[in-house]
């Protein structure tokens, strides 16, 4: 707070459309789609947990931690069955007081094509082909999605080259990271074509990366906890300088 105020009596901060800033139009939209039964499977077990979990909290004050960890599941669940229970993990066990294991990369390109469908990546999936040809940014936190979005759009007929990720797995560094921009966004005055049509991201291009010039279409497979974090991912395509809706 003590440094908020010493920037404020040096500097005013005004939005686009209060000093006149042209941004491209934000027409959202809500995508509703049924879980698949496997998800509904694993969702129902954890909906089961979660509320004797949350009868314990009486007695046991440590329940409040699990029952917080099972939400998060329910919640990665939604998104994918697979998601809250990566290979090796403890499973149910975690539910004791066990540390949920996130995914690797190189486990999630293990998985069978078959499995890296779900109602959710099928319906961005078919959403990005529809226009394929301008620009789509896929948000997602967890690196499993990243790599099964990539998979399921090769299988629809996006070239695997057009695809680009924003992940600390993929583009370790800032460098690394500037690149897949600036191969998203192509440079007009420059002659230089784009060489990617998607972006795949999460948390890393949350700020700092300029995907705006031509984004038609920005994808939340799931939600962040804060609203201020939704807002910086829609910042990455509604901003000055993009042209499309």
């Amino acid at each position: 707070r003590e440094l908020q105020e010493m920037v404020y009596r040096l500097a005013e901060f005004r939005t686009a459309e209060e000093v006149g800033i042209p941004l491209p139009e934000a027409r959202p939209d809500r995508i509703v789609v049924e879980m698949s039964p496997e998800q509904q499977e694993v969702y129902t077990r954890l909906r089961r947990l979660a509320r004797a979990t949350k009868e314990e909290i009486a007695l046991d004050p440590t329940a409040r931690r699990r029952l917080l960890g099972l939400l998060h599941k329910m919640s990665l669940a939604s998104v994918h069955h697979l998601l809250p229970s990566p290979p090796g993990s403890f499973g149910e066990g975690e539910e004791e007081g066990k540390r949920r294991r996130p995914w690797e990369w190189s486990e999630a390109m293990a998985v069978p094509l078959a499995d890296c469908h779900s109602p959710k990546l099928d319906a961005v999936v078919k959403k990005i082909m529809q226009s394929p040809h301008c620009g789509h940014i896929v948000f997602c936190d967890n690196i499993a999605i990243h790599a099964w979005m990539l998979r399921c759009l090769v299988e629809a007929g996006m070239p695997a080259e057009r695809i680009g990720l924003l992940n600390a797995v993929k583009a370790k560094d800032p460098a690394a990271r500037q690149a897949v921009a600036e191969g998203f966004n192509g440079d007009e005055e420059s002659g230089t074509a784009p060489l990617y049509d998607v972006v795949i991201a999460n948390a890393v291009a949350y700020e700092g990366i300029d995907l705006q010039v031509r984004t038609c279409a920005i994808y939340h497979l799931d939600l962040p906890y804060e609203p201020a974090t939704l807002q910086q991912r829609n910042g990455r395509g509604v901003r000055q300088g993009n042209k499309q809706a």
